[in-house]
């Protein structure tokens, strides 16, 4: 799409692939932080506490959605990589909520201990992002239960007033389920 700026967006894309990999390095579980703090010579620095450094949420879980995309569009293997470790993160949940409806919480420390109770569609989307690419056999099961479960037939999922999962689905729906080719 931009061909005279061809060179800055492939390096673009390899810094943030080279940057999510080190985030993901730093977390027991390979988990990202919502959100980070960059000093000016472009290092992670420890960011002040309640700024969503230190949980994997509702801003992180973008990360499995947009770089299945990528790896969909393009089979590239750093996407691919990454992606298996948030699949590993997200089986590893799923095992350890064995006879508790397969829970996966709607929000994690990154260093993969649950800090809330609850779940929600967006985290669910990103963990089946991330199980389209890793051929994770879950997939199937986990898809009808959590998504297609979640559908209202007013024409939302889960609650209406709830953009960020409205969005995530949509999203996801387009990405795998409406492609010509």
């Amino acid at each position: 799409y931009y061909p005279k700026n061809a060179k800055f967006w492939n390096q673009a894309i390899k810094d943030y692939y080279k940057f999510i990999t080190e985030l993901q390095a730093s977390s027991k579980e390979n988990l990202v932080p919502d959100w980070v703090t960059i000093n000016s010579a472009g290092r992670v620095i420890q960011s002040p506490p309640n700024t969503g450094a230190e949980s994997f949420g509702y801003e992180a879980y973008r990360i499995p959605q947009i770089l299945s995309r990528a790896y969909q569009n393009s089979n590239d293997e750093q996407a691919f990589t990454i992606l298996t470790k948030f699949s590993e993160f997200y089986q590893k949940q799923l095992q350890l909520s064995k006879g508790n409806s397969d829970t996966v919480y709607a929000v994690y420390s990154i260093n993969g201990k649950p800090l809330v109770d609850f779940e929600d569609v967006s985290t669910n989307v990103s963990m089946l992002s991330a199980f389209h690419v890793s051929g994770d056999d879950s997939l199937n099961r986990l898809e009808a239960s959590k998504i297609v479960g979640q559908y209202n037939k007013i024409g939302y999922w889960g609650e209406a007033n709830n953009v960020r999962n409205q969005q995530a689905v949509w999203r996801y729906y387009d990405q795998f389920y409406t492609r010509l080719d």
